[in-house]
Formats: structure tokens, sequence, C-alpha cells
């Protein structure tokens, strides 16, 4: 599996998309890199010195003759730019990348897309050489997001496993975690696996969204009903779109790590005067969220005189 990872250091996200195939990743890549570099070089407003290394060509030659199967990420692909801070009345340096990143361990690459997010953090403490017949070691591993996880106890005696998984989440005061004792599962570690490390982590990710309740309780129906109840509705920030949209599904962010909603490049076309078309919201779920959608999705909207936001349409892209 080809993992797309972009950042830009403008609204300091992080995004993720998953590919099949080598050259869908890199075409992914070539398409927005070109994309964003046109939109920065036409700005005529609060951008100037933009600069790369890269040009199309260079990305599909570069990136397709790479062998993922033993170079486990690319090179970057990156744009730099200074973009006008209007608080501090002076130009800060931005930039924005893309990388490849081929997920080759662990048998279930399907949970990389809630891997690779950037509150995700595996620690493990167990060492590489097999373990004796009598080890009890507490916090063998741990998996933290954000606020909630679960810890791994390692606990083997006279040769009988008696390992858990138990789910944890931050104490009252935020200054550490606390176990819940009374929800756990087994799982012993197959030590003589080469790859039984990675085993763990997925085998522990996944009791962490069971365990958390991370699952997705909604199907495109529900997304397209939310649709239809937007339209006519007013906001003042896209945070509060956000935050509705979550509220009908009855999701959070934790259970839709990919979720993004953002204002699309088309608006300042239309801000220059340059277009005469509605103000939009690019949105998506996350890649794999549906069968049927690559979960990409648009919001229309108007700008009233108060400065909020006349939602006027909503769909699939």
């Amino acid at each position: 599996m080809y993992y797309v990872i972009a950042k830009n250091s403008e609204n300091k996200k992080t995004y993720v998309s998953t590919f099949k195939e080598k050259r869908e990743a890199v075409s992914n890549i070539a398409f927005r890199f070109k994309k964003k570099l046109n939109s920065l070089n036409s700005s005529k407003h609060d951008i100037k010195n933009v600069e790369t290394c890269w040009d199309c060509d260079e990305i599909y030659e570069e990136l397709l003759d790479q062998n993922y199967d033993q170079l486990s990420e690319s090179k970057k692909v990156k744009i730099m730019y200074d973009l006008f801070n209007y608080e501090q009345e002076t130009y800060a340096r931005q930039d924005i990348s893309w990388q490849i990143i081929f997920a080759n361990r662990g048998p279930d690459s399907d949970l990389y897309d809630f891997v690779l997010d950037s509150r995700y953090k595996f620690e493990c403490n167990i060492p590489e050489s097999r373990p004796s017949n009598n080890i009890v070691l507490p916090n063998a591993a741990r998996i933290l997001f954000e606020d909630i996880g679960v810890e791994y106890d390692l606990h083997i005696e006279k040769g009988v496993d008696r390992s858990c998984i138990y789910k944890i989440k931050k104490n009252e005061n935020g200054d550490g975690f606390e176990r819940d004792c009374n929800i756990h599962c087994s799982h012993d570690v197959q030590f003589e696996f080469p790859d039984w490390k990675s085993y763990l982590e997925s085998v522990m990710c996944k009791t962490l969204i069971e365990m958390h309740h991370l699952k997705i309780t909604f199907n495109e129906n529900d997304v397209e009903d939310m649709f239809s109840k937007i339209i006519g509705m007013r906001f003042s920030t896209i945070a509060m779109v956000e935050k509705w949209i979550f509220e009908k599904l009855q999701a959070t962010k934790k259970s839709l790590p990919n979720f993004v909603l953002q204002e699309s490049e088309i608006n300042d076309e239309i801000l220059f005067g340059d277009a005469d078309v509605d103000f939009v919201l690019d949105g998506t779920f996350g890649k794999g969220v549906f069968k049927k959608h690559y979960s990409d999705f648009s919001i229309s909207y108007l700008k009233t005189n108060d400065h909020q936001m006349f939602i006027t349409d909503a769909h699939w892209n």
C-alpha cells in the first residue's frame, strides 16, 4: 500500500491519501504539485518568492524509479514560499510537501490511515531478543491517541502466558493516563515470527479502535441526508460547520482522523474577481471510509453581510 503524506506548514496540517499502485501515488503528487505551484505563482497578493527544485517530469522520473520494496519512503517534493502575516506585518517562510510512504509491515495495512495520523504514538519496551519463560513487564507496549489509548502487559510465568491489553485514558488532572482494569483482552506475542512487533502493534491498534468505540457507525445515505439538511443553514466559521457535521453523523474526530474541511482554492479567484460563483469548502472523510466513493465532497456557500456562511449546496465530488 502506498501512502501520500502531504504537509502544509501554513495550516500545520497533515493529509494522508492511500493508493494500491505506485503510479497512482506518483500521479497524485504530480497533479497536486502542478496545481499548487500554478496557484502560488498566479497569486497577486500575500505570496512571493515561490521556489522549488522539482518539476512534474522529475517527479515521475525520481519517484517511479525508486524501489519501494527496499526503501520505505520517497524523497520529499517541496514548494517553498513567503506568506505575508498581517498581524506581524511581515513575510514568513512557508512550505508544502508531498512524500510517498510504502507500508509493508504487519498484516493489516488498512490500519495505516489511522497509524499515520500525527496524533498516533506507539511505544514498545519489549527487548528484541526472545524473552524467557518467566517475565513480567508492565507497560511493555503502549498506543496513545490524544487522550485515549491502550497498553500491553507482558506476563509469562513458567511458560504460561497471561499477557493482556488494557484500555487507558487520560486522568482528570491531565498529567498522565489511568487504566480501566475491567476492560481488557488477552494477547500472546508470537516471538517466533520475525515481525512480531508489527503484528503486536496492529492488534493493539484494532483493540484501541474497538475499546474506545472509534468505528464509524454511519453510511453514505446518512451523509447524503446530512447534505440535504445543511442547505439553508448559516455558520460563522468552518469549525462550526465541522462540529455540526459530526453531530449529525454522530461521529468524532477520533473516529474520522482523516476528515478535512477547508477553503477551496477557487475562493481566492472569487475574492480577486476572477470567478463569479459561490464560495466553496472542500471536504473529505478520508479514502476508504466508503466503498463507492473517494469520500470527497464540496459545500457551497454565500457570504452574508454579517460575515456568515449561508449554505447553498452540498454534494459528493
